[in-house]
């Protein structure tokens, strides 16, 4: 019990920092370092701190830091405030961290800038600049208030010292809470046997929070390894070498990435003395490795348990040299020798004791056991068990169940064996052998089998088939069978075949010993079609060999199919660069997972401009329209449901009370039909779920309508798995590898419900008054709506297990009978959206996962499809794409397996249709968030774009038509679609906004919004996107296909006349994207921390404060002068003009002085440029209070001379681009009953001057118009002014080209003339009088020149 006299860890550390308070204590690689002094002084700063805002002994203080300098200083003051830490790790996703926090409800949470941000509802304190000091003057201040209210925290063994949340195998994070004693009693053995040196030097980041106070207790510098270099070998290795590093903490999987990275040189290692292995079991192979690699350095092997601490320690370095003869007979290393006072059963399932060397379950006892988990009483009865009274009362009064398997050694050591779930866990996937078995018995190929998990813990699990076939087969042939009805992770790794299986003659049951061992070199060539061709894939196929211990692979066969899994994945790599001297990631590997695929990308990474040899094989030819005969349903005969079906029609309509299935509920669209369906309808809904690692279909659903602020975040789970968008369904405009029904070549955008009314039509069961009023996922308000949803979710939804590209849909024989005659009409959402995978690799989910839909929708009565389709089925440029258009004459055009597999799925559907299945077709576009709180799916192109642009302050100076529906107006559409057969039945739809936002307008309507966007040509945009990835050390989103101008720039067009039709008949309007839902979106993106927060805007002032001007001719002259003193004013500015260039510097000094101006580049004469121009306005600006018409020409000219084009030049740019531009705005101002037009005059339109006869009746046009709409809309609020200046100096003066006329006319030389300036302010004073004040006229002239 000595460890008991040390105190708590807080209490050990102050002791040590008073030793020592010169020594350096923490050093990290940006250079900085503080010493225990040091140290000791922040803490106790900033533990005062704590206490002062709440925090008392065992509350929880959140640490929310990269691994730096700031950390140990958070997780000692808060140790010192008596509180217990919590480690937060920075690549948590928001969902997650939420539900972290509302679990533990942390008093504060420790963090840095640029993360605080997204904690949400928590005290928080930030290690900003200066933090020290802010924190001093705090603490002053908050004494003040309550002098004497902190006193030192009493804190004993049995106090909290730390929480750490654990993924459980439901998926669900636990919270694991641990009292001072067991680390204190850690610590403290540590010390005493395995005593630090004078002169040692530690380095942490794996398991950091355990291992980085661990040096601090004895005086020996802690380096803090930062995350990006941890798990970058070659980083990793300099890193240790440069500061001299004698001890560290590996997993074994780290140290062999390092021990497996070429060009590392492992002598730069010299300095460590002894390395720490933790968190996975060790084998004897990697151990004998690791000794002969690093002799100096002493091999330390520990077993601990989050929920136990350490529990023994084997010293692998004496093991080693003690068994190296029979080391080859074993398979693990021994964990070692138990801690002194920690306590290990090893027992039964009935809670026996077993004797030495009988594996049992491992259960632990003793001073390191956590107290339990947070908030989880039904898991903490489960694992923390009451000690049985058969055991010693010494040891404890409760036993940890750890769930390992393992046995104690005669001599006293404890060996791990594994796991003893009952399920074979393979790569975080829990797999029952029997459903493998079964699967294969069924296919006719297959006479009998066996299925066994083979790899050892602490190498690589996999599943062997043992296969009596029937007939000829292959194995190539069994495993794409089992791929069409099994998820790829029960598919065996390898495929063994026999005559017979073995059984024991005794029993009759299988005798596993007479099994061959698989030998992985054994297994039979591949077959032709799949045998590599070129010198690439040759090569290639040999590294796959090696990799996955195979003799052949198929080029066509996935990486992943054949057993290969993330751990190979960057073993692979390291061999691809190692060998062929090209780099890729692991994302390459993902993006093309087969040989053949991977063996395009190389030959074009190592010569992207070579031509094609002749040995190389020709690209292979795909014929969509076979594929489509190839997967037709023809033989499925429908007459006789058929006419049932439509009876029943006749009966009643059961869409609204019936039983619908929906596939893609776990993605976008999918999330928001289900919605809409709870909302809109009484269904009961059948959603069809992939299983994922670790995580039940319903809380996959659960995570997936929480992410979007469906569900409210109240339990528990939060955090839309990782794996779920580029498998779900429909979205937005995407880059590769995610999803989005739209071409997402062509970033255009999608369509949303605004309009008249609701597509539903009517009031809701489940009431839209507080449509998804908070962002639940975000800290909000849980609404009424919500609970009312919640309570739907529970009643009205069942998940099922499944997957579309499997047979019968994954389900079992029993559900998938049942559902065919209780499903009453089917929405299938789910598809696999990628931009780069070929047609093979998106056949499964997209191809065969409709062609078993359209099946099922056939089986035992006929059940109405949705089917939710895309414009990639028609190639790009199109035009005026029709919804009922021929697609076979686009089979042959489509290029991207996405479009392809997309026009082949929908083909199938059509033929279904054509054979009289019901069926309902929806072409979308591009979607958006939804029209309330712009839930919008992470992946979408438009949104990653925006991300882009504001993360750099730049976007793209491009031509791009954005073209975006909301999701909500897309799903409430479908689902009222769905309850009216007579309506939908048949059609195909086109849901693809006819009125895109130009890239433009979104643009000029975020600077003036706050967002100082600086525009770039497009390859500079796409550098600096890039640059600032990089320099957030994160890849982006985009990908590099920004990099092709025709991303943005390639249009198609679309004929919507069914969908207008329907839309009549509802009432409904289609979305426009106006000013109104840009605020919308942006606000509630900021919100939540999607986009940036914009910068506040300098409040405008002056007499023209929030109105909005637009001045034509702002180019030069009067017009730029005008604009300026309008900006002054307070006006927001729009500068209309065709010289952009002029405009763009204008913009600049408007504001460059504060002020807000766009510029609008349009020629008044043109009268689609002018409407358009102002549609840009209203969009950017809202409407338009002011018109100033100062576009015009001036020519000196003799009527006699005849000077034509220059008479028609002036009547066109003086008359009808007034009228041009009148008309544009004045709907609007008489809509508005406001509204102020300024015509540029002149006093040549008061009297008419020779050489500008027609110049001057130009000007008696407008004088006489002006005069006219003055007296008309005079009771509309509207004023309507003229300006009639005299000769002004502008560069109209120099436009004329009749000398005769000017010679003897111009008498602007003579006196001295006008400025524009002069001009300005008279348009300025006219604009700034009261509501009730009309400026009919202002005269302004040269004071030596009147008329």
């Amino acid at each position: 019990m000595e460890y008991v006299q040390q105190g708590c860890l807080h209490e050990m550390f102050v002791r040590q920092a008073r030793e020592t308070p010169d020594t350096v204590a923490v050093v990290s690689d940006d250079g900085r370092q503080l010493t225990f002094g040091e140290l000791n002084e922040l803490t106790d700063v900033l533990a005062l701190n704590l206490q002062l805002k709440g925090v008392q002994v065992d509350t929880i203080v959140g640490i929310y830091l990269e691994k730096c300098l700031e950390y140990p200083i958070a997780y000692i003051a808060t140790l010192k405030a008596g509180a217990a830490y919590m480690p937060l790790d920075v690549s948590y996703p928001d969902p997650l961290l939420i539900d972290i926090l509302r679990d533990c409800e942390p008093a504060a949470v420790l963090t840095s800038p640029d993360l605080a941000g997204r904690v949400k509802g928590v005290t928080c304190v930030v290690f900003d600049d200066n933090w020290q000091e802010k924190i001093k003057e705090e603490n002053k201040e908050l004494l003040g208030i309550w002098p004497g209210t902190c006193q030192p925290p009493h804190v004993d063994l049995d106090n909290l010292a730390y929480v750490v949340y654990s993924s459980g195998t439901t998926g669900k994070p636990k919270g694991i809470m641990c009292p001072h004693r067991g680390a204190v009693f850690s610590y403290h053995w540590r010390h005493e046997n395995y005593p630090f040196a004078e002169d040692d030097r530690v380095a942490c980041n794996v398991f950091f929070v355990w291992e980085m106070l661990r040096p601090l207790l004895k005086g020996i510098p802690l380096y803090v390894i930062p995350d990006d270099v941890i798990y970058d070998p070659t980083l990793l290795v300099e890193f240790l070498s440069r500061h001299r590093i004698t001890r560290i903490l590996f997993t074994p999987s780290l140290l062999e990435a390092v021990l497996d990275t070429e060009g590392v040189n492992l002598n730069n290692l010299q300095n460590l003395r002894l390395i720490w292995l933790c968190g996975e079991v060790v084998t004897t192979g990697f151990c004998e490795r690791v000794c002969k690699s690093l002799p100096w350095v002493q091999l330390l092997n520990l077993y601990s348990v989050s929920e136990t601490h350490d529990i023994a320690v084997e010293d692998l370095t004496a093991y080693y040299k003690a068994s190296q003869e029979s080391l080859s007979q074993r398979k693990f290393c021994p964990v070692g020798r138990l801690l002194e006072g920690v306590k290990v059963y090893i027992m039964n399932e009935e809670l026996q004791p077993q004797p030495v060397g009988v594996p049992g379950e491992i259960y632990i006892t003793g001073p390191t056991l956590a107290k339990g988990y947070i908030n989880r009483p039904q898991l903490n009865q489960a694992r923390f068990l009451p000690c049985p009274t058969r055991l010693a009362l010494s040891d404890g009064d409760k036993l940890y169940k750890t769930g390992d398997w393992g046995y104690l050694l005669s001599d006293g050591r404890l060996e791990i064996c594994g796991r003893c779930d009952t399920m074979v866990k393979i790569r975080g996937y829990s797999i029952e052998i029997q459903a493998v078995e079964a699967a294969l018995l069924e296919l006719p190929l297959v006479n009998a089998c066996v299925v066994l998990a083979q790899g050892e813990e602490g190498t690589d699990k996999f599943l062997v088939a043992y296969v009596v076939p029937e007939g000829e087969t292959s194995r190539r042939e069994i495993r794409a069978e089992l791929k069409r009805r099994l998820p790829f992770y029960m598919i065996p790794a390898h495929f063994v075949f026999l005559d017979s299986i073995p059984l024991l003659p005794s029993s009759g049951k299988l005798d596993k010993k007479a099994l061959p061992p698989l030998d992985m070199g054994g297994e039979a060539e591949a077959d032709e079609t799949g045998a590599p061709a070129t010198d690439t894939e040759r090569a290639l196929a040999s590294l796959w060999c090696s990799i996955l211990q195979l003799k052949t692979v198929d080029v066509q066969e996935s990486f992943f199919d054949l057993g290969g899994h993330s751990l190979l994945a960057a073993r692979l790599l390291s061999k691809v660069k190692e060998e062929l001297d090209v780099v890729l990631s692991v994302k390459d590997l993902f993006q093309h997972p087969t040989v053949s695929s991977m063996a395009q990308l190389l030959d074009t990474r190592q010569a992207p401009d070579r031509k094609r040899s002749a040995s190389e094989p020709s690209e292979r030819k795909l014929d969509l329209q076979k594929e489509v005969d190839l997967y037709d349903q023809a033989g499925v005969s429908l007459d006789i449901q058929l006419r049932a079906f439509w009876r029943s029609v006749q009966y009643g309509n059961r869409w609204n009370s019936g039983g619908v299935l929906l596939t893609g509920a776990t993605g976008f669209l999918g999330a928001f039909i289900l919605r809409d369906l709870l909302r809109s309808t009484k269904v009961h809904v059948y959603c069809l779920v992939r299983e994922l690692p670790e995580l039940s279909a319903k809380e996959r659903l659960r995570d997936n309508l929480q992410y979007f602020g469906i569900l409210p975040q109240c339990n528990g789970r939060s955090s839309p798995n990782k794996n779920m968008f580029p498998t779900g369904n429909y979205s937005g405009r995407l880059s590769p590898g995610h999803n989005s029904p739209s071409r997402s070549r062509s970033p255009s955008g999608r369509h949303s419900p605004s309009g008249r009314r609701s597509p539903s039509g009517r009031r809701s069961p489940l009431s839209s008054r507080n449509h998804l009023a908070v962002s639940p996922g975000y800290g909000g308000h849980v609404t009424e709506e919500m609970e009312e949803m919640e309570k739907a979710f529970e009643e009205r939804i069942t998940c099922i297990k499944g997957d579309v590209s499997l047979m019968n849909l994954g389900m079992s024989d029993e559900d998938y009978n049942f559902l065919s005659h209780e499903i009453d009409f089917i929405v299938h959402a789910a598809a696999h959206v990628n931009l780069i995978y070929p047609y093979e690799a998106l056949h499964g989910p997209n191809v065969l996962g409709t062609q078993n839909v359209v099946l099922f929708a056939c089986t035992n009565k006929i059940k109405p499809l949705h089917y939710i389709s895309t414009n990639a089925v028609f190639p790009h440029g199109c035009t005026q794409c029709g919804e009922e258009e021929d697609m076979l004459q686009y089979a042959s055009q489509l290029t991207d397996g996405y479009g392809q597999t997309k026009w082949v799925a929908e083909q199938l559907v059509l033929r279904a249709k054509a054979r009289g299945l019901p069926v309902t077709v929806y072409r979308l576009g591009n979607l958006s968030g939804d029209s309330q709180q712009a839930f919008w799916n992470p992946a979408d192109f438009i949104l990653l774009t925006l991300q882009a642009c504001v993360d750099t302050m730049t976007a793209p100076d491009i031509d791009w038509e954005i073209e975006m529906t909301p999701v909500d107006f897309v799903s409430e559409t479908i689902v009222m679609l769905s309850q009216n057969i007579m309506l939908a039945a048949g059609k195909i739809f086109h849901l693809i906004n006819p009125q895109p936002i130009k890239s433009q307008t979104l643009f000029d309507w975020m600077r003036v919004n706050g967002y100082p966007l600086k525009l770039l040509p497009h390859k500079d945009w796409c550098s600096r996107v890039e640059e600032h990835s990089r320099e957030q050390g994160e890849e982006s989103g985009l990908g590099t296909m920004i990099r092709d101008p025709a991303v943005f720039t390639a249009k198609s067009t679309y004929n919507m006349h069914n969908f207008n039709f329907v839309m009549s008949a509802l009432g409904l309007m289609y979305p426009e994207i106006t000013r109104e839902r840009l605020r919308t979106y942006f606000h509630n993106l900021t919100q939540r921390g999607v986009l940036a927060c914009n910068k506040k805007l300098r409040a405008a002032s002056g007499p023209l404060a929030g109105k909005v001007a637009v001045v034509t001719g702002a180019s030069s002259g009067i017009g730029a002068s005008t604009a300026l003193y309008l900006a002054r004013a307070g006006a927001q500015v729009v500068l209309v003009a065709r010289r952009v260039d002029r405009l763009q510097q204008l913009q600049k000094d408007v504001e460059a002085e504060g002020g807000i101006a766009i510029v609008a580049k349009a020629d008044v004469v043109n009268k689609k440029e002018v409407k358009d121009m102002m549609k840009h306005v209203e969009t950017t600006l809202g409407g338009v209070d002011v018109l100033v018409n100062c576009a015009g020409v001036m020519y000196y000219t003799m009527m006699k001379n005849m000077q034509e084009e220059q008479w028609e030049r002036q009547v066109d740019l003086n008359c009808k681009g007034v009228l041009n531009c009148i008309g544009a705005v004045l709907p609007g101002m008489v809509d508005k009953q406001t509204g102020h037009i300024i015509n540029m005059s002149s006093d040549a339109g008061r009297r008419g001057f020779a050489g500008l006869a027609v110049y001057s009746g130009t000007k008696f046009f407008i004088e006489g118009l002006s005069q006219g709409m003055r007296h008309e809309l005079s009771g509309a609020g509207i004023r309507v002014t003229c300006i009639q200046p005299g000769d002004v100096k502008t560069e109209l003066l120099g436009h004329t080209t009749d000398m005769e006329a000017k010679e003897q006319f111009d008498g602007s030389g003579q006196c001295t003339i006008l400025n524009p300036e002069d001009v300005a302010n008279a348009v300025v004073y006219a604009a700034s009088q009261p509501p009730h004040v009309g400026v009919n006229e202002i005269l302004i002239e040269p004071r030596e020149a009147p008329i």
